[in-house]
């Protein structure tokens, strides 16, 4: 019960990180990227809460087609994959990335549908410049009365694009959430491959569409 409410609370505060690229120029650094992130997801999620309580798939859309854009979703994938990687080729490596998108995608707004009100967000000044390629912000997301909830979040600086995308959080007790699904996914890598891996990430996400995330853990 405790492992799922973890789960649970770190697939929704995972959500904070993703922010929709609306801006007329993409945040210069981590902080702006996590502080344009804070305040429009909620201001968004304020504005559809009558539509969220009757149907997911706004959470979905929103997550897809305006928060998504901030997330290096293919470095997490690969990093997910690990060692397997070589020896895969670039459809199945492009596969594999697509598919831990959409079961990203479809894992949070399983877990925001039941977490999406009475939710701030405040976002930590640096306490020292950022000048390498990876960084850390902090957050602390406020509900009600309860004490806030600290999260750190992890992005990198693409060298191509300079662009600061976030691909891991970390929630309060040091779990990371890419570590948890590197841990998960590994052991099926190393055994069945990504093309089999890439099926199981499918049927999960369609699982979790259909509200049925225990039977997608059961058929892995």
């Amino acid at each position: 019960m405790i492992k799922r409410l973890i789960q649970g609370m770190t697939l929704l505060l995972a959500f904070c990180m993703l922010a929709p690229a609306q801006a007329e120029t993409y945040p210069a650094t981590p902080y702006q990227v996590i502080k344009v992130a804070a305040d429009k997801t909620f201001q968004d999620i304020d504005q559809h809460q009558d539509k969220i309580k009757n149907n997911v798939g706004v959470l979905r859309t929103i997550i897809r087609n305006d928060l998504m854009p901030y997330v290096d979703y293919k470095y997490a994938a690969y990093f997910v994959v690990g060692a397997q990687l070589r020896g895969t080729t670039k459809d199945e490596r492009e596969n594999f990335a697509n598919a831990f998108r959409d079961y990203i995608i479809e894992t949070y707004a399983n877990a925001l549908s039941k977490y999406y009100s009475n939710q701030t967000v405040k976002v930590l000044e640096p306490k020292q410049p950022n000048n390498g390629k990876i960084a850390m912000v902090e957050v602390e997301v406020h509900q009600g009365d309860q004490a806030p909830i600290e999260l750190q979040f992890t992005l990198r600086k693409n060298k191509r694009t300079g662009q600061w995308k976030a691909f891991d959080m970390v929630a309060e007790g040091g779990i990371s959430l890419l570590t948890t699904q590197k841990s998960e996914l590994a052991p099926l890598l190393r055994e069945k491959g990504i093309v089999a891996v890439t099926k199981t990430l499918v049927e999960r996400q369609k699982a979790l569409a259909n509200g049925k995330a225990s039977d997608s853990k059961a058929s892995a």
